[in-house]
């Protein structure tokens, strides 16, 4: 029997209802399955039957529950939007009957209920299929059923047909199909054809039909012949071919006039950087006549001017391609460049009279653009890129490929690629009279979805329209980014869909370049799909373009300014340069010759500027590449190879590996061998690996960044991959760049034996980056360790870290040269010979010859500090002039000083009374007294010092330690000459065999 309960509206967004408590109830105690049961409304809506089949949702209407025991009619919950498609309205009541013997439909064919909702189907056909079925559960002929796009978009398709007949079940073997509606466009009226007779004496009769022209700039016509026009008329060359099937002698009177595309352009999405190239007519005339037409307020000036007929003298040029025409003289300001024009033969009883008055700019038009043809700028370096990106795309256009062409630039802020992208265009466009649209993206990152596909929609119409056409989209990257971890990137991935289904379904004839940083900024539907066929990356000039590219700069400033010249005494060296700005882009190389240029102006003050090597110099200070802004690089210090002392073979290959490739780029560039980019330093405690990592970095002329483990290590899974992604792209950014690891058995041991598995993965991401496709490219990885046996054997291998230096415990000689490198930054007694500690250091590490030499200075300046001192300061010699009394009023007695402050009391007092110093540095006294105070002593490190500091230290690597370690380095080495040590086999449960 059917349940009477009273509609309630509740944003559920399906097409399902929510059941009273009364019939939810019974339901749930029989387990019976929400997918499975129907829903039939019945009810009487303002005087006529309404009924509909729905699905359950399988949960209970929660005002029922709240309305129980209240005396209250149970309520049915319906998604409002839903029930006013049904024709339910709120608190109608309706009798309620379940259905549990539905047939279950094979097939349901809908229809769409308007264009939109098929617009919307199309670009979410996926996410409807996937999500229909929690969406909807019954089908009923004539019935409205609703789907939501992402719970926000709704979607309303009329049910036309089912399989078997009647109200039908879905499942997952119900097929079911969506009929296409497109969406129509009203075709304007029939305009009546202008055939009356007009007076003879002004305007020609038209009597032919014409052939519809593209306009193109004289510019790009090589070897046209422009002919001397008359001042009184305009004049259209075509080709000889045009001019035959136009049945028209030469120097005929033609009626030039626009043809209207069969699309509108959205004005707003068509903004004012939404440029063409080359810049149209500036210069707009207006046509004056004796009667003027009264003009209709319901077209823009635009529009007239499109309507307004152009009478031109046709002439044939055999340099105009066909289909093409070019419009100069008087009358070309009113035919812009890139329209589609149809000349229509003209026939009259008398020459027309066409004055000068016809086309002239008023005298309220006081801002005249000049259109200046300039030369396009060479762009150096790039030259292989740009005939790869020109002969595919006009590869594509000879073969007249049936889709759009997509070309993908990539590169860092300040490769480039916007000028790469329009020199492309250009040179295609010399080729094929292509007509070059250009976008930035950039101004529409902030626009609703809806508004960027109407400019791409836009964009794309009128590429078709004027085809061939070249497409740039500027940064899209910016509009179409990619998925954020942790975010909601519906909105990329929406606007990716509406990219592709726009562009890939486009017919051909259009040449898409798009533009961005990498692939990794891009959305990965647009980075992996077929669209773009080429892709030219954009790195980092190297030496012999960066030399290109400085000569073309400068040599464009001479050029471009008469009061500049070359300093023929010292001119710029254009490979010294080239050397130098290792790491440089374009715009850092840009920005370099303008300020040696504002160098060279300053300089020369009211003199002719000449620009001269010094200026680079000068320019070069302080000057950060923009790949560098960002890149946090550790300290190079001051550590210079002068100041290590012993390790001879280390220092020699650490400067063939590092230095080398560096300072002598052109002898290594020409090595047909792999050069080496890993090094590892392994050797005892204290033997100075750290050190020489700090002096790569000072000498080496390499950016360094050091490495801590902290800085990898994350318990998050994927974070420590990240990191190490994130820390090689710093290094990329900055290369040529040195990546130190220190205690680099820490971040990468040997896989299996790290309970949490967060080491295991740092360790595959670095065999990644390490032994990539392209290789590490300006990249070096110097790492540092005591226990080469703890790292993974992977990572040590010939590709990754190439060469491994044993930094050895110093041998006499080198304990010599260590104590005398340590020695240079105290003051040694004349008497002292340190090669008598050689002996008695036996044993000592480098750190603990450089201890020793610090405790014994430390012990002479304590000796000197406790020199005697008179405390008397009255008027003696002036040689207890050191100390100063002093007297303490107030508060002072409320606390004893210590040591510390009242040292720095007394300095601060002997500061304030001895403001002058003599030529030798000494304080003087004041010269009230006339005596100079007693110089300080001299702090000198003796033989009584040294042995001192000796007798109180010991070797900090124990005997048995080091023989531990002996073995452990000898057992490494001689497994790296043999190949790969073996991994080790499973030990127990806990054990970690990684850890001695």
């Amino acid at each position: 029997m059917p349940r009477q309960a009273t509609i309630r509206y509740v944003s559920l967004r399906n097409s399902l209802v929510n059941l009273p408590l009364s019939l939810y109830a019974p339901l749930v105690e029989h387990r019976v399955r929400a997918q499975g049961v129907a829903v039939h409304l019945s009810g009487n809506v303002k005087g006529k039957n309404v009924s509909a089949h729905v699905g359950w949702t399988g949960l209970a209407a929660a005002s029922s529950l709240a309305l129980r025991g209240a005396g209250a009619s149970e309520t049915v919950e319906i998604d409002p939007q839903y029930a006013a498609s049904l024709g339910f309205a709120e608190g109608v009541m309706v009798e309620i009957g379940l259905l549990h013997d539905l047939p279950v439909a094979k097939h349901v064919a809908t229809e769409p209920c308007s264009a939109d909702d098929w617009e919307i189907i199309e670009l979410h056909a996926n996410y409807i299929e996937e999500s229909l079925l929690s969406q909807v559960r019954v089908a009923s002929v004539g019935q409205e059923v609703d789907a939501w796009v992402l719970g926000r978009t709704r979607v309303r398709f009329r049910v036309v047909s089912t399989d078997p007949p009647g109200p039908c079940m879905l499942s997952t073997d119900t097929e079911v199909s969506i009929a296409p509606k497109s969406r129509t466009v009203p075709r304007p009226a029939s305009k009546p054809s202008t055939t009356e007779p007009v007076a003879s004496t002004s305007t020609p009769s038209f009597s032919k039909p014409g052939v519809p022209l593209r306009v193109i700039p004289a510019s790009l016509v090589k070897g046209l012949s422009v002919p001397s026009t008359s001042a009184t008329e305009a004049t259209l060359l075509v080709a000889p071919h045009t001019l035959e099937s136009l049945s028209l002698a030469p120097s005929a009177l033609v009626r030039v006039k626009a043809l209207r595309p069969p699309f509108t352009l959205s004005k707003a999405t068509a903004p004012a950087n939404a440029t063409s190239e080359p810049v149209a007519r500036v210069l707009k005339p207006q046509e004056r006549d004796a009667a003027p037409a009264t003009k209709d307020p319901k077209k823009s000036d635009q529009e007239a001017k499109e309507e307004t007929p152009v009478v031109a003298r046709l002439l044939s040029d055999a340099s105009v391609p066909i289909g093409q025409a070019v419009c100069i003289g008087v009358g070309s300001a009113l035919v812009a460049d890139w329209d589609i024009r149809e000349p229509t033969p003209a026939t009259t009883t008398t020459a027309p009279s066409i004055t000068s008055e016809l086309f002239v700019v008023p005298s309220s038009v006081l801002v005249l653009l000049i259109d200046m043809l300039r030369r396009p700028a060479r762009l150096s370096g790039v030259d292989a890129l740009l005939d790869e990106g020109t002969n595919y795309i006009l590869h594509s256009f000879a073969v007249s490929a049936p889709s759009v062409t997509g070309l993908l630039v990539l590169g860092r802020p300040g490769s480039g690629r916007t000028s790469v992208a329009r020199e492309v265009a250009r040179r295609v466009q010399g080729k094929t009279c292509a007509h070059i649209i250009y976008r930035d993206m950039s101004s529409l990152a902030e626009d609703r979805p809806s508004v960027i596909k109407d400019a791409w929609r836009d964009l794309l119409d009128r590429s078709r329209w004027s085809s061939p056409a070249v497409l740039v989209l500027d940064n899209l990257d910016v509009v179409v980014g990619a998925e954020v971890e942790h975010a909601d990137s519906s909105r990329q991935r929406h606007l990716a869909e509406l990219f592709l289904s726009l562009f890939k379904g486009s017919k051909g004839g259009v040449a898409v370049i798009v533009t961005a940083k990498g692939t990794a900024n891009l959305h990965p539907l647009l980075a992996t799909s077929h669209l773009f066929g080429v892709h030219l990356g954009l790195k980092s000039p190297g030496r012999e373009a960066r030399r290109e590219i400085l000569a073309t700069l400068i040599s464009t400033h001479l050029s471009t300014s008469s009061h500049l010249e070359l300093d023929p005494t010292e001119p710029p060296n254009y490979i010294s340069l080239a050397g130098t700005t290792e790491g440089y882009s374009v715009s850092d190389l840009e920005d370099l010759v303008k300020r040696s240029v504002g160098c060279a102006v300053e300089r020369a003050c009211e003199l002719t500027p000449a620009l001269s090597a010094r200026d680079f110099d000068i320019a070069q200070r302080d000057f950060v590449p923009l790949a560098l802004r960002d890149v946090q690089q550790s300290g190079k210090g001051d550590v210079r190879w002068g100041d290590i002392g012993g390790l001879k073979e280390t220092r020699r290959v650490l400067r063939e590996t590092l230095e080398w490739p560096t300072k002598y780029g052109p002898i290594f560039a020409g090595c047909p061998l792999r050069l080496r980019s890993g090094l590892l330093l392994y050797g005892y405690p204290g033997c100075g690996k750290t050190l020489l990592a700090s002096a790569v970095a000072r000498e080496c002329g390499l950016n360094f960044i050091s490495v801590k483990g902290p800085e990898l290590l994350n318990k998050y899974i994927g974070a420590s991959e990240k990191s190490v992604r994130e820390l090689f792209e710093r290094a990329s950014a900055a290369k040529p760049c040195v990546l130190f690891f220190d205690e680099f058995d820490s971040i990468a041991p040997k896989r299996g034996h790290d309970s949490t598995g967060v080491t295991d993965r740092v360790v595959n991401q670095m065999l990644t980056q390490m032994d990539g496709a392209e290789g590490l490219d300006g990249v070096y990885v110097l790492a540092a360790t005591s226990r080469p046996d703890l790292i993974d054997p992977a990572l040590l291998r010939p590709g990754r870290l190439d060469k491994a230096l044993l930094c050895n415990m110093p041998d006499g000689n080198e304990r010599l040269e260590i104590l005398r490198v340590v020695a240079r930054k105290v003051s040694l007694s004349p008497d002292v010979d340190l090669s008598d500690y050689t002996t008695q250091t036996e044993g000592y590490s480098g750190a603990d010859l450089q201890a020793l030499v610090y405790n014994a200075h430390l012990d002479a300046v304590h000796e000197t500090m406790l020199l005697p001192q008179s405390s008397d300061t009255g008027s003696g010699n002036g040689q207890d002039g050191r100390s100063v009394r002093v007297k303490q009023f107030g508060a002072g007695e409320l606390g004893q000083k210590s040591a510390a402050e009242e040292t720095a009391l007394q300095r601060r007092m002997a500061a304030m009374m001895n403001p002058r110093r003599s030529g030798s540095g000494s304080p003087v006294k004041p010269m009230t007294n006339g005596e100079h105070a007693a110089p300080m002593p001299k702090i000198e490190v003796d033989d009584g010092h040294l042995l001192k500091a000796l007798r109180g230290m010991k070797p900090s690597l124990p005997a048995d330690e080091r023989a531990r370690l002996d073995w452990i380095y000898a057992k490494f080495s001689s497994d790296r000459s043999e190949g790969l040590p073996a991994p080790s086999g499973g030990g127990g449960v806990g054990q970690r065999a990684s850890l001695m």
